[in-house]
């Protein structure tokens, strides 16, 4: 662990000082730009980092420090403080400039080179790191061993310590201490608490106290737990004896001797185990190791990138200069150019189909551009025809006017005689409207017949209303008593149901009263236990008798809807009588229309008279028509010249119009374009 720490912390240092020292050289020469007018612009502000007090980062988080650079350089003892944020900003904007001026390939590389040394530095960190949580648990297990071991012999001590009046026990003890001590690759020792201190300097003053060496022992024994870690290069385990507590430390013995002896209570440590075992070799061959892997990673990165560089030089930079050749000349106006073919779904692929798109809409415009020379040709050519055009249609429209007035004067000498003709039938249409007269007497007589029978009609109209009125209360009384008959089945279903429910009732009531017999016969006198069962046979009488009821309830249900139903029926029959009633009535009306029809039949004849006499003077109103007829014939033929000139006109008109249409198709697109 502490290996692959130091090798990260020199890498990142080492990181560290290049990025310092670009950003320093830079700093004087990019500290104050000016922008396009020469004005000089203001520095920016100065940004301080961090200082050593204001870190919270122990120093063994090495990995924080690379993403803190004041706690790395503090904890070196070698950071300084920054005058302002400028000698940092600048140099980061040349690197983006310069960043920005590298090819395509040469970016590609510099990323893939990037994370292909952060995935080797990873991998040789997190083997590091295993390697150093092994050699850690390792020393551990033989630091936790050779402890078990001590204080497994010291309860074998204290043992023999009462019947051992010599303390021989104490001298093998001491003996086998000194001589493990020189066979463990490491190095024992034990340390007494305050108390065993004071009590040994009473009894034994002349022998050397046995105090704590380092910080791990007098936390082991502040707190009375294990502690381990490493310390100066060795791995550091001190194991405490707390009295009451440890295997073995609970005995009599210990209680006696320590606690009346030497103050000690229980939970109180009396002394501390330690072992120290050298870990230097062990971490210089893991670093030894791990520069190894590092090294080789490096080169297998190197290789890498060159094959990566070959596949990207094969696969992407030849189509893209080959790309790039085929755009520079298709931007020289070059349309003979063969686009590169693309295999490949890719993106220089789809840059390629962009290409040909462009490629096709180039030459599509170069034909846009003839077709456009050859529409002003024809927009000269059909001004030429337009001109010739207009000057034939002045003549042809003279000529037309000339027989319009022609035409207008023969219509004038038409239309005077067939003023003659209109005033003998203006004569005879007066006849007419004397017979008329008498005609219109008769029609009001017929018209007050027409008024009864309309009264008669309104009669019958009402009968219906009366009758279709009492059709559609008959139609709800039966829907009336459909419902009721619904609730009838409704109710029957129901009770059904219930009757269900008090025989699942009756069943288990029988159940449970047979099951407390028995339990009650068995029981003897214990049988009142049973009370449960009769309690629950109590319960279900209760649903049987609720059960009950509510069948009496569905059962009145079905009085009341067979109540309903045959007040239902019962409404029928009057709205049925209702309807008999109706139908008389439209009878009697019936025969007052006939009468109605009498008058009217008289009127009739009375307006057959008088269409006789108007028949008469017709005929002499059908001879002036004929006169009319005749004179509307010319005007018929006049009408139809003038048609004919006017077709003639329209059609020259549209001729001209046309050719203008075209004219302004064809110049309109030159004007646009």
């Amino acid at each position: 662990m502490l290996a692959v720490r130091a090798a990260v912390r020199a890498v990142v240092r080492a990181v560290v000082r290049a990025v310092v020292r670009v950003r320093q050289g830079r700093s004087a020469s990019l500290a104050c730009r000016r922008d396009a007018r020469g004005q000089e612009m203001k520095p920016e502000a100065k940004r301080v980092l961090p200082s050593r007090a204001a870190c919270a980062h122990p120093p063994c988080s090495f990995v924080r420090h690379i993403y803190h650079f004041g706690c790395l350089r503090s904890h070196r003892g070698t950071r300084k403080r920054r005058d302002s944020a400028t000698s940092m900003r600048q140099p980061m904007r040349s690197i983006r400039q310069w960043w920005s001026a590298q090819k395509l390939q040469s970016r590609f590389m510099a990323i893939t080179g990037a994370g292909l040394v952060l995935i080797a530095a990873g991998g040789v960190a997190a083997v590091g790191e295993l390697e150093s949580r092994g050699i850690e648990q390792r020393l551990e297990t033989l630091s936790r061993n050779e402890m078990a071991s001590m204080h497994a012999l010291v309860l074998g001590v204290m043992e023999r310590r009462i019947s051992d009046r010599d303390n021989v026990a104490i001298d093998v003890f001491n003996k086998w201490f000194e001589q493990r001590n020189k066979d463990y690759p490491g190095r024992l020792w034990s340390v007494w608490s305050p108390q065993v201190t004071a009590y040994m300097h009473r009894t034994a003053p002349g022998r050397a106290a046995k105090r704590p060496r380092d910080a791990m022992d007098e936390a082991a024994l502040r707190t009375g737990k294990t502690v381990a870690g490493f310390v100066d290069g060795a791995y550091r385990y001190s194991f405490p004896i707390v009295l009451g507590v440890t295997a073995g430390a609970d005995q009599t013995i210990c209680r006696a001797c320590h606690g009346a002896g030497m103050g000690i209570k229980d939970g109180q440590t009396i002394a501390v185990f330690s072992s120290s075992l050298p870990a230097a070799a062990e971490f210089a061959r893991l670093r030894a190791n791990l520069l190894a892997i590092g090294a080789g990673g490096f080169v297998a990165v190197a290789v890498l990138m060159l094959a990566i560089r070959m596949v990207f030089v094969r696969v992407i930079s030849r189509r893209l200069n080959r790309m790039n050749g085929a755009m520079l000349r298709l931007a020289e106006g070059d349309r003979t150019v063969v686009i590169p073919p693309h295999e490949h779904d890719d993106e220089i692929g789809a840059m390629a189909s962009a290409l040909e798109v462009f490629k096709a809409h180039a030459e599509e415009a170069a034909r846009l551009t003839v077709e456009k020379e050859r529409a002003q040709q024809r927009r000269e050519q059909r001004r030429a025809v337009i001109e010739q055009e207009t000057a034939a249609f002045g003549v042809s429209v003279s000529r037309i006017m000339q027989a319009l007035l022609a035409s207008a004067d023969m219509m004038r000498r038409a239309a005077e005689t067939m003023d003659k003709a209109a005033g003998g039938v203006q004569r005879h249409a007066s006849e007419t409207a004397t017979n008329a007269a008498a005609v219109f007497g008769n029609l009001d007589a017929v018209s007050a017949s027409v008024t009864a029978i309309t009264a008669s009609f309104g009669e019958i109209s009402t009968a219906l209303d009366t009758t279709a009125t009492m059709a559609h209360q008959v139609s709800s009384q039966a829907d009336a008593n459909q419902r009721t008959m619904q609730d009838l089945a409704d109710a029957v279903t129901q009770i059904g149901a219930v009757l269900q429910i008090i025989g699942d009732v009756a069943a288990r009531t029988n159940l449970l009263a047979l099951n407390a017999t028995i339990e009650a016969a068995r029981a003897g006198e214990a049988g009142r236990g049973f009370a449960v069962v009769a309690g629950e046979v109590k319960a279900l009488a209760t649903q049987t008798s609720s059960a009950t009821q509510q069948i009496e309830t569905e059962i009145a249900m079905v009085r009341q809807a067979a109540s309903a139903a045959a007040g239902a029926m019962h409404a029928v029959d009057e709205s049925i009588g209702r309807i008999d009633d109706a139908a008389g009535e439209i009878a009697r009306t019936l025969s007052r229309q006939a009468a109605a029809t009498e008058g009217v039949a008289h009127n009739v004849q009375a307006v057959t008279a008088a269409t006789d006499r108007t028949a008469h003077a017709m005929e002499a109103v059908a001879g002036d028509a004929a006169e009319a007829n005749h004179v509307s014939q010319e005007v018929l033929l006049v009408a139809a010249e003038v048609r004919r000139l006017a077709d003639e006109l329209q059609g020259e008109v549209a001729r001209f119009l046309a050719a203008v249409s075209d004219d302004a198709q064809l110049t309109a697109p030159g004007q646009a374009a």
